[in-house]
């Protein structure tokens, strides 16, 4: 099992997305400390949208 807390996610600001992505992954952590997570970047396309 894996938390992927943001999937396909619109272009964002790299610098908005990286502080909330650690907000997110903190709050994660607080409550389970073993699962893998997936984090996105904040800029990826999809090969077939490029």
């Amino acid at each position: 099992m894996f938390f992927e807390i943001y999937n396909e996610l619109p272009h964002i600001n790299p610098k908005v997305w990286k502080y909330a992505a650690y907000n997110i992954v903190t709050a994660i952590r607080r409550i389970d400390k073993q699962q893998t997570l997936i984090v996105s970047a904040s800029n990826y396309i999809p090969p077939s949208m490029s």
